[in-house]
């Protein structure tokens, strides 16, 4: 990945919790988890939480949120967070690799074009979003949170469309 400062400006320092409560408000009004109340947003809130179990411990990291400045060609080189949903759909000898990018998942993993959830998104993208990613020692980034969104975006590139994204940004620690 090249070097990613180009595609980021540093604007604030943020804290863990303060990640946490922007996800926790923009997830309110995502339909897929309102269909499970607050169930849906507990199983997400024990995800982010046991981000702890695997050794991330984001509440004890410096967390600084950018502004993507080119969002369309920064967000398709993102790595793919090592959740198993996202990972079991390569082969074993690269889950996890560094080249397990968006470009690779909706250049290989077809069906994306026709996911509902990513077509809506691309029909009336959630302006101003943020995601939530680590910075890696080799410099890229893995997305922790923002992943259908990444693929819309990368799906829309692809295609030569245009969403109106509004002020992209991404909460970023270094990781380890």
């Amino acid at each position: 990945m090249k070097n990613v400062n180009v595609d980021l400006k540093y604007p604030e320092d943020v804290t863990w919790e303060q990640v946490l409560d922007n996800w926790r408000q923009r997830e309110r009004g995502n339909p897929d988890l309102a269909r499970f109340g607050e169930a849906g947003l507990c199983v997400w809130e024990r995800i982010l939480g046991g981000l702890d179990d695997v050794g991330i411990h984001p509440s004890l990291k410096a967390w600084k949120r950018y502004t993507i400045v080119n969002p369309w060609e920064l967000v398709p080189k993102l790595r793919l967070a090592p959740y198993g949903y996202w990972q079991e759909q390569f082969p074993d000898d690269i889950r996890n690799s560094v080249s397990l990018n968006f470009n690779k998942l909706v250049n290989d993993r077809r069906e994306y074009q026709r996911n509902r959830r990513v077509l809506s998104i691309m029909r009336d993208f959630p302006i101003n979003s943020i995601f939530v990613g680590l910075r890696m020692p080799d410099n890229s980034i893995v997305l922790l949170e923002g992943h259908h969104q990444a693929i819309a975006i990368t799906l829309a590139r692809d295609q030569g469309l245009l969403l109106n994204l509004g002020e992209l940004k991404i909460d970023i620690a270094r990781h380890p």
